[in-house]
């Protein structure tokens, strides 16, 4: 399966959230909808794939830090993510 293929899916499926650190929102006040597909991109350089996504978040970072680990940033945004769905549910 190649990555286009799996972009065209997600379009498809539901929106595309792209976590940038020039990003429109911080990832907690962003309210992430039911179908979500979330795009991450590596230190620095962030998502290199899409040009155009449906929404754009940001992780607040220390003023001494440049970026955060990519594994790291990906935890933080599914947790809040999850945080949001445990929220609908009750």
């Amino acid at each position: 399966m190649t990555t286009n293929y799996s972009l065209r899916n997600c379009i498809s499926w539901g929106l595309i959230i792209i976590a940038d650190i020039r990003g429109e929102s911080y990832h907690y006040q962003y309210q992430f909808p039911e179908k979500t597909a979330l795009v991450v991109g590596n230190e620095g350089n962030g998502p290199q794939l899409l040009s155009t996504g449906d929404g754009y978040v940001k992780i607040p970072l220390h003023p001494q830090s440049e970026s955060l680990n990519v594994a790291i940033a990906t935890g933080i945004l599914l947790y809040e993510i999850e945080r949001q769905r445990e929220n609908w549910r009750s």
